[in-house]
């Protein structure tokens, strides 16, 4: 068989392995292992809340050294958490919304629970209410509003339906913006929050999972869709601005600065210059320990949420590296990461210019496994998920060609 193999790699064309790199323009300033799982942050002051399974509070006083101080168990997962003051809002899966009190950091208590009949999946606070994207079984999505004038007795006030999935969401002045699975962005009226009404919907983003609404602009990430940013100056018909494609699969931002800090999964965390809405760019990388979740920011610094794992992150050379470092790619590119892999990696991939793009996965006796894409890609850069779940351990080759390039990457399935 080894006969064989050396046989079908020349024939693939195989050089050498390509090697990702692992950052650029940022590093990690301090990191530890979780207790439990967690997908969001919210960062006030020196402390970190992680949402996940329950609440963890870390104190981030020191970056180079974070610590879990404190930890609430709650009864369902945690998708989303809100910190105003001394009290934590909690998008709690079915069990709705939880009110937590955080006044004693090492000991937060419950000071009320809301069912909301839906999966809960992403919370915001402005004022006396809060704003709760939630989901019921594929079937709907929707957003929730809810007085929480008393804390402790929180009142349901209107809903407002969405097509289908409700993932995060972001208020500004009298609307919200919901990351909407099927529509990608929803506009709904909150002036009255007994009747919330819904404006608009669309951009033709699907998979929308997260959004940030700043000043006229709204960003949101979309899994593999990456960053899209549009322009809603007009609530009643918001128009895509630019777009960038992302390596991973992105679940959350942050954006301040002229900067977008993407948490993208498996290609970990993405700082991208958005001074330019029209053209954003990337500027610097970290691939995380974890897969990149959530993110908040503080400056220079980005706090992610990376599963088991949350990590501190320096961003400032990033934020003073000209866009223009990072150009077009000039040849074709292909990488994998993380490899070896359980179940799923991104296939990374650069066109230099537009074609036909061939990628097709083998196994080591050279038979197709799966085809990954056969279709046109533009110039730039390009990402995909493989999921290897239904195949062996072992050793796989992804070939991909596109007019006269051909090449391959080697990458090791772990089960």
């Amino acid at each position: 068989m080894g006969r064989f193999l050396i046989a079908f790699l020349a024939a693939l064309g195989v050089a050498a392995s390509a090697v990702a790199q692992d950052s650029l323009n940022v590093r990690r300033l301090g990191h530890i292992n979780l207790p439990t799982y967690a997908q969001a942050v919210a960062v006030v002051d020196t402390l970190a809340f992680l949402a996940g399974g329950g609440l963890q509070v870390v104190d981030i006083s020191d970056p180079y050294h974070p610590m879990v101080i404190g930890y609430f168990d709650t009864t369902e997962y945690v998708r989303d958490v809100a910190v105003v003051d001394t009290l934590a809002y909690l998008a709690s899966a079915y069990a709705g919304l939880t009110v937590v009190n955080i006044s004693d950091l090492q000991a937060p208590i419950r000071v009320s629970s809301m069912i909301t009949w839906d999966d809960a999946f992403g919370v915001a606070v402005t004022g006396s209410h809060s704003y709760i994207a939630t989901y019921y079984w594929g079937l709907y999505g929707g957003l929730r509003v809810v007085n929480i004038s008393d804390p402790t007795h929180p009142v349901w006030m209107g809903t407002c339906y969405t097509p289908q999935y409700a993932r995060g969401v972001s208020v500004a002045a009298n609307y919200a913006y919901m990351a909407d699975q099927l529509i990608g962005l929803a506009v709904i009226n909150i002036s009255n929050p007994a009747a919330p009404a819904f404006v608009s919907g669309g951009l033709s983003i699907t998979g929308a999972e997260e959004v940030v609404v700043v000043g006229n602009l709204v960003y949101m990430v979309a899994g593999i869709g990456g960053l899209r940013i549009a322009d809603i100056s007009d609530p009643v018909s918001p128009a895509l601005v630019g777009f960038l494609d992302t390596p991973g699969y992105a679940t959350d931002l942050a954006v301040g600065g002229g900067f977008a800090y993407v948490a993208d999964g498996e290609a970990g965390l993405r700082v991208i210059d958005i001074s330019d809405p029209a053209v954003p760019a990337e500027v610097g990388f970290y691939n995380t320990a974890g897969s990149a979740e959530g993110v908040a920011v503080a400056a220079s610094i980005a706090y992610v949420a990376e599963g088991y794992h949350f990590g501190i992150y320096d961003c400032s050379a990033a934020l003073s590296t000209p866009s223009s470092i990072i150009p077009h790619p000039s040849s074709y590119t292909l990488s994998a990461f993380p490899n070896p892999f359980n179940a799923r990696t991104t296939i990374s991939f650069d066109v230099p210019r537009a074609g036909q793009v061939e990628l097709t996965v083998f196994d080591v006796t050279g038979r197709i496994a799966q085809n990954l894409a056969s279709r046109v890609y533009d110039a730039g850069e390009h990402s995909l998920v493989f999921d290897g779940t239904g195949l062996a351990s072992g050793i796989y080759f992804v070939r991909m060609q596109s007019g006269e390039f051909a090449g391959t990457q080697k990458i090791v399935l772990l089960k």
